[in-house]
């Protein structure tokens, strides 16, 4: 019986040991400059959305937090991603209304992810990163609030009740404008 017990903690202890020189990085997907760089929002930036009735939001840029951490690759096996996120909060200084942008990569997904929260309206934006005129849908101007921007990158999703449904994004402004479902709409002061 003795001899038993110590051949199955042998056995246990070999199969623990097999189990953790298997874990492995299999990966590292971290952000690039290129990616960083889509993202013009900086800690304390404040900038004013105008709706549709010139009703003016201001927001504030409160945090721009990177973190790394391991990712399970999956439930079979022990090896694992290094993943770094970026995740920007953005809250209105004259309304409790939020905006919430997140940076993120991870083993199978390189994406710019935006959230909008507006009144009791919302939606959630995902463009693939980096950005480029090749995989992004983009028009080469608007002129939004008498102001001319350029390069504008277009995320356009199903018309869906009392949903912001339509996000122009410049890599070198943010967040242009917004269409939601209603007809009305966000749009950056000019700068």
């Amino acid at each position: 019986m003795n001899n038993s017990l110590h051949s199955l903690f042998l056995f246990i202890s070999f199969m623990l040991f097999v189990q953790s020189c298997d874990k492995g990085l299999i990966s590292e997907e971290l952000l690039t400059n290129e990616m960083r760089a889509q993202n013009p929002y900086n800690v304390s930036d404040e900038f004013t959305l105008i709706d549709e009735m010139g009703e003016n939001y201001i927001y504030e840029v409160k945090t721009r937090k990177c973190t790394i951490h391991e990712m399970p690759a999956g439930s079979t096996s022990s090896g694992y991603y290094l993943v770094e996120e970026e995740k920007t909060s953005i809250s209105s200084i004259n309304t409790e209304e939020i905006y919430q942008i997140k940076f993120e990569t991870d083993g199978r997904y390189r994406r710019l992810r935006i959230r909008i929260l507006f009144k009791d309206k919302g939606f959630g934006f995902e463009f693939k990163t980096p950005m480029t005129h090749e995989n992004t849908h983009y028009i080469d101007s608007i002129n939004i609030q008498d102001h001319w921007y350029h390069d504008i990158f277009i995320n356009e999703i199903e018309k869906v009740d009392n949903r912001a449904y339509k996000l122009y994004y410049s890599t070198d402004y943010g967040i242009v404008k917004v269409d939601f479902s209603d007809g009305s709409y966000l749009e950056l002061a000019g700068n």
